[in-house]
């Protein structure tokens, strides 16, 4: 697994945005591309974090968010950045 750094800050922002240009252009969900990409880029150690952290970037979603996050299974950092690219891209 990536720890936070550059290179997983640099990833996570080229994932949202592509995540986010692909989402909005082709109308599909944007977790479809980000799940499987925090896991097959080494973003997260598990599933469960992929879309716990994924979860972020669904407003309507953040109360499972918080159900994640007592669980210890959301990098804050990794979803929020994310999200802002992911905002960005869309």
């Amino acid at each position: 697994m990536i720890k936070n750094t550059v290179k997983s800050s640099i990833l996570i922002i080229l994932l949202g945005l592509i995540s986010g240009i692909l989402g909005g252009a082709l109308g599909i969900g944007v977790t479809t591309l980000a799940i499987p990409g925090f896991l097959l880029l080494g973003l997260v150690e598990d599933l469960r974090t992929s879309i716990g952290t994924t979860l972020i970037s669904s407003p309507s979603s953040w109360a499972a968010v918080y159900k994640y996050y007592k669980n210890g299974a959301v990098d804050l950092f990794k979803g929020v950045l994310y999200f802002i690219c992911h905002i960005i891209g869309s």
